[in-house]
């Protein structure tokens, strides 16, 4: 099953007809058949269908494992553990009357949110004090109004306590 979203968008019909098109290709070279739903987080519309087809789907998978290992065949084990490094979120630094935040993650985020979106900024805003940027603002002696920088950007330091 495939699902096309984002279908309020402009173009997007004509876009999913194309897909279509090429997808007919690919079926007909690899004798394979994929279900194609078109949905809209932003309006709903398909969503509901598309939920019960991932359910009819989800019943017709058997409930035993489609491989079965027998141990005594295996002869070697191996066991990976992902050990992340503890790294820096974010560094703050002082430069005249401005507050600049330092992070490659914070800067990525800024070009990842729509900022003409009241529900993208206070997204941004819950990320960045969940990441503790708020609080150690704050413990440097950022003041409501204060600039700080992010990367290119400059933003208003907004106390909400």
């Amino acid at each position: 099953m495939i699902i096309a979203s984002k279908m309020n968008m402009p173009e997007a019909e004509k876009h999913l007809t194309f897909f279509k098109e090429q997808l007919l290709e690919y079926e007909q070279q690899h004798d394979e058949t994929f279900e194609v739903m078109a949905v809209s987080a932003l309006t709903k519309e398909g969503i509901k269908e598309m939920l019960f087809r991932a359910a009819e789907i989800l019943e017709k998978i058997p409930d035993t494992p489609l491989i079965t290992i027998d141990p005594s065949t295996e002869s070697e084990h191996k066991v990976f553990h992902l050990e992340e490094e503890p790294e820096e979120l974010f560094t703050i630094r002082r430069e005249n009357e401005a507050f600049v935040v330092d992070s490659e993650r914070i800067e990525t985020l800024i070009k990842r949110t729509q900022f003409t979106s009241h529900d993208a900024v206070l997204r941004f805003a819950r990320i960045l004090k969940n990441m503790g940027v708020d609080a150690e603002l704050r413990k440097r002696g950022a003041v409501h109004g204060q600039t700080i920088r992010i990367g290119d950007f400059e933003f208003e330091f907004v106390d909400w306590m």
